[in-house]
């Protein structure tokens, strides 16, 4: 399966492995201690795909099945290359993960802002609804760490004290959101329905529930062109010169070799007993 096709446009699996091999130690701190679910394209992007379900044949012994049952979906624990790359040939193309460690499932320590644009709006609008959100959250003592999603949107992660609900980070999430939707109301929306997103970014607090997962940083996407989910600077954000389009399958090995990791996400948990008080 080495020089298998992987991307119709011409990514072959040989390129995936070489990729995840240059990019791993800045993608297993995400990945170390933190459930992770499979999702195998076994005959290339835009066929069949499916989240794994049970035990896999033929799996190295160093896979570690985590048998807690978050979802319905097989949880692993990846913590060193050899068992990824088994993975990745088996047709494994993306990394999703949890909000939270394992053994503390429903106590995040990850807080999640998912932001979408829909059309007309794209990613530059993304960009100034994270500025704004980044605007809310300093002024509770909180700062959050920006990335691309690998497509056309962005998410803003916080670090967080594990000691809260998913329950409490959803209502945490909307509240922050909340304020930016009622400040700018024809640029960011909160609401379920299609109709109500049209031209807007929606921000999209409902990730944070137990069991959903993360694209996480440094991905790729199983989408046309290899997108990869980027860490990003605040500074890169306020330029405005960022096309999510820049960051791929080719281009992060040499981003990573001239800037290293830019992000520290795992410095600091915050707290956030401030702001449970006004829910």
């Amino acid at each position: 399966m080495v020089r298998d096709l992987v991307y119709p446009e011409g990514i072959y699996l040989d390129e995936i492995i070489a990729y995840y091999s240059k990019t791993w130690e800045y993608l297993r701190p995400y990945m170390q201690g933190r459930p992770f679910f499979v999702k195998f394209y076994p005959e290339g992007v835009g066929r069949e795909s499916y989240y794994v379900r049970g035990k896999l044949a033929h799996a190295p012994a160093a896979l570690v099945y985590y048998e807690k049952r978050i979802n319905e979906k097989t949880s692993l624990l990846v913590e060193d290359f050899p068992t990824l790359k088994w993975l990745i040939e088996q047709g494994c193309i993306e990394m999703h993960g949890l909000l939270a460690k394992a053994g503390q499932e429903r106590f995040p320590d990850l807080l999640l802002f998912d932001l979408d644009p829909f059309p007309p709006s794209g990613f530059q609008e993304c960009v100034e609804v994270a500025l704004l959100i980044r605007e809310v959250l300093n002024s509770y003592g909180l700062e959050g760490y920006p990335k691309t999603s690998g497509l056309m949107g962005l998410h803003i992660l916080v670090p967080v004290v594990p000691r809260y609900k998913n329950e409490t980070l959803v209502s945490i999430a909307k509240f922050i959101g909340s304020l930016v939707e009622k400040a700018h109301p024809q640029r960011v929306s909160l609401q379920d329905y299609r109709a109500e997103r049209e031209g807007k970014v929606h921000l999209d607090y409902s990730h944070n529930r137990y069991g959903k997962t993360i694209i996480l940083p440094y991905s790729i996407r199983a989408f046309a062109g290899a997108g990869v989910s980027t860490p990003l600077t605040w500074e890169e954000i306020k330029s405005g010169k960022i096309n999510p389009l820049d960051f791929n399958i080719k281009t992060i090995p040499h981003r990573l070799k001239k800037d290293g990791e830019v992000w520290d996400l795992f410095s600091r948990q915050y707290s956030l007993e401030d702001l449970l008080k006004l829910l």
